[in-house]
Protein backbone atom coordinates (compact mmCIF):
# COMPACT_ATOMS: atom_id res chain seq x y z
CA UNK A 1 0.00 0.00 0.00
CA UNK A 2 1.31 3.45 -0.52
CA UNK A 3 -0.11 6.66 1.26
CA UNK A 4 1.55 10.60 0.43
CA UNK A 5 4.96 9.10 -1.12
CA UNK A 6 5.14 6.30 1.58
CA UNK A 7 5.35 2.75 1.27
CA UNK A 8 4.57 -0.37 3.43
CA UNK A 9 6.73 -3.77 3.21
CA UNK A 10 4.50 -6.14 5.34
CA UNK A 11 7.66 -8.28 5.11
CA UNK A 12 9.90 -6.16 7.04
CA UNK A 13 6.91 -4.12 8.45
CA UNK A 14 8.55 -0.98 8.05
CA UNK A 15 7.88 1.92 5.95
CA UNK A 16 9.76 3.10 3.69
CA UNK A 17 10.17 6.79 2.08
CA UNK A 18 10.15 7.90 -1.72
CA UNK A 19 12.78 10.04 -0.55
CA UNK A 20 14.66 7.47 0.92
CA UNK A 21 17.38 8.70 -1.38
CA UNK A 22 17.69 11.79 1.26
CA UNK A 23 18.41 9.11 4.00
CA UNK A 24 21.66 7.70 2.20
CA UNK A 25 23.04 11.18 0.96
CA UNK A 26 22.70 12.05 4.81
CA UNK A 27 24.37 8.99 5.88
CA UNK A 28 27.51 9.51 2.73
CA UNK A 29 27.65 12.86 4.13
CA UNK A 30 28.27 12.35 7.66
CA UNK A 31 30.52 9.99 6.54
CA UNK A 32 32.82 12.43 4.25
CA UNK A 33 32.04 14.96 7.52
CA UNK A 34 34.14 12.73 9.29
CA UNK A 35 36.71 11.62 7.08
CA UNK A 36 37.13 15.54 6.35
CA UNK A 37 37.66 15.79 10.42
CA UNK A 38 40.41 13.11 10.49
CA UNK A 39 42.56 14.85 7.37
CA UNK A 40 42.44 17.88 9.41
CA UNK A 41 43.41 16.76 12.70
CA UNK A 42 46.05 14.49 10.68
CA UNK A 43 47.42 17.84 8.60
CA UNK A 44 47.57 19.57 11.96
CA UNK A 45 49.25 17.04 13.74
CA UNK A 46 51.73 16.81 10.85
CA UNK A 47 52.14 20.80 10.83
CA UNK A 48 53.14 20.48 14.65
CA UNK A 49 55.68 17.52 14.31
CA UNK A 50 57.18 19.88 11.48
CA UNK A 51 57.02 22.82 13.83
CA UNK A 52 58.63 20.86 16.94
CA UNK A 53 61.46 20.05 14.07
CA UNK A 54 62.09 23.27 13.00
CA UNK A 55 62.02 25.10 16.42
CA UNK A 56 64.66 21.46 17.51
CA UNK A 57 66.72 22.37 14.58
CA UNK A 58 66.60 26.24 15.40
CA UNK A 59 68.12 25.46 18.92
CA UNK A 60 70.42 22.52 18.07
CA UNK A 61 72.25 23.88 14.62
CA UNK A 62 72.58 27.79 15.08
CA UNK A 63 74.82 29.49 16.87
CA UNK A 64 71.70 31.60 18.80
CA UNK A 65 70.07 29.06 19.83
CA UNK A 66 72.85 27.01 21.21
CA UNK A 67 74.25 30.55 22.82
CA UNK A 68 70.38 30.52 24.36
CA UNK A 69 70.67 26.95 25.08
CA UNK A 70 74.40 27.62 27.40
CA UNK A 71 72.20 30.43 29.38
CA UNK A 72 69.73 27.90 30.50
CA UNK A 73 72.22 25.68 31.36
CA UNK A 74 74.04 28.51 33.51
CA UNK A 75 70.91 30.14 34.71
CA UNK A 76 70.03 26.23 35.88
CA UNK A 77 73.48 25.71 37.34
CA UNK A 78 75.01 28.17 39.31
CA UNK A 79 77.85 26.15 39.36
CA UNK A 80 78.24 26.35 35.47
CA UNK A 81 80.01 29.28 34.24
CA UNK A 82 81.66 30.37 30.80
CA UNK A 83 80.69 31.97 27.81
CA UNK A 84 79.95 29.70 24.35
CA UNK A 85 81.65 32.11 21.83
CA UNK A 86 81.47 29.97 18.52
CA UNK A 87 79.64 27.25 17.29
CA UNK A 88 76.70 24.51 16.69
CA UNK A 89 75.91 21.09 17.84
CA UNK A 90 76.62 19.86 14.70
CA UNK A 91 80.26 20.20 14.38
CA UNK A 92 81.60 21.51 17.91
CA UNK A 93 81.74 24.79 20.11
CA UNK A 94 84.65 27.18 21.27
CA UNK A 95 84.13 28.19 24.92
CA UNK A 96 85.74 30.84 27.09
CA UNK A 97 85.97 30.72 30.56
CA UNK A 98 84.29 28.08 31.20
CA UNK A 99 84.47 26.08 34.38
CA UNK A 100 82.71 24.56 37.59
CA UNK A 101 82.99 25.89 40.84
CA UNK A 102 81.14 24.02 44.36
CA UNK A 103 82.18 23.46 47.39
CA UNK A 104 84.72 20.49 46.67
CA UNK A 105 86.13 21.56 43.19
CA UNK A 106 86.96 24.57 41.14
CA UNK A 107 87.40 24.27 37.78
CA UNK A 108 88.25 26.68 35.24
CA UNK A 109 89.78 26.73 32.08
CA UNK A 110 90.25 29.91 29.77
CA UNK A 111 89.08 28.71 26.14
CA UNK A 112 88.38 25.43 24.83
CA UNK A 113 87.72 24.53 21.62
CA UNK A 114 86.19 21.20 20.96
CA UNK A 115 85.17 20.02 17.09
CA UNK A 116 83.54 16.66 16.68
CA UNK A 117 81.31 14.58 14.26
CA UNK A 118 77.84 14.80 15.13
CA UNK A 119 76.54 11.85 13.06
CA UNK A 120 79.05 9.24 14.10
CA UNK A 121 76.15 9.21 17.05
CA UNK A 122 74.08 7.11 14.95
CA UNK A 123 77.18 4.78 14.47
CA UNK A 124 77.34 4.34 18.09
CA UNK A 125 80.93 6.54 18.07
CA UNK A 126 81.60 9.41 19.61
CA UNK A 127 84.36 10.68 17.40
CA UNK A 128 86.02 14.01 19.01
CA UNK A 129 88.18 15.00 15.99
CA UNK A 130 90.11 17.61 18.48
CA UNK A 131 89.40 19.29 21.80
CA UNK A 132 91.97 22.10 23.02
CA UNK A 133 92.32 23.70 25.89
CA UNK A 134 93.74 26.59 27.45
CA UNK A 135 95.38 27.28 30.76
CA UNK A 136 93.14 24.83 32.82
CA UNK A 137 93.17 25.04 36.30
CA UNK A 138 91.87 22.34 38.57
CA UNK A 139 91.55 23.50 42.79
CA UNK A 140 90.36 20.65 45.41
CA UNK A 141 89.07 21.97 48.40
CA UNK A 142 91.01 20.86 51.47
CA UNK A 143 89.15 18.09 53.46
CA UNK A 144 90.33 15.89 56.28
CA UNK A 145 90.44 12.45 55.38
CA UNK A 146 87.47 10.16 55.99
CA UNK A 147 88.22 6.82 56.90
CA UNK A 148 87.69 3.78 54.58
CA UNK A 149 84.47 1.90 55.17
CA UNK A 150 84.47 -1.84 53.53
CA UNK A 151 82.37 -1.28 50.66
CA UNK A 152 81.34 -3.37 47.34
CA UNK A 153 84.08 -4.03 44.76
CA UNK A 154 84.00 -1.35 41.79
CA UNK A 155 82.66 -3.15 38.95
CA UNK A 156 83.65 -1.48 35.47
CA UNK A 157 80.72 -1.28 33.10
CA UNK A 158 81.56 -0.22 29.54
CA UNK A 159 79.58 3.01 28.04
CA UNK A 160 77.34 2.21 25.08
CA UNK A 161 79.69 4.51 23.20
CA UNK A 162 83.06 3.83 21.42
CA UNK A 163 84.42 7.21 22.20
CA UNK A 164 87.67 7.64 19.94
CA UNK A 165 89.46 11.01 20.38
CA UNK A 166 92.07 11.93 17.48
CA UNK A 167 94.02 14.91 18.80
CA UNK A 168 93.71 16.24 22.23
CA UNK A 169 96.19 19.51 23.08
CA UNK A 170 96.36 21.12 26.46
CA UNK A 171 98.41 24.91 26.49
CA UNK A 172 99.73 26.05 30.51
CA UNK A 173 98.28 23.22 32.17
CA UNK A 174 98.20 24.27 36.16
Amino acid sequence: TSHWGRNYDPATRRISSSFSFLAAAADFLAGVCIVIWVKRIFLWLMGLFFLLLIGVSLLGFTHQGNKWLWQQARAALPSLKGELVAGQLGYGWTFEGVGWRDELVDVTVERAVLDWDLGKLLQGKLWIKSLAVTRPVVRVAESEPVPEEPSEPFVWHPLPLKIQVDSLKVVDLD
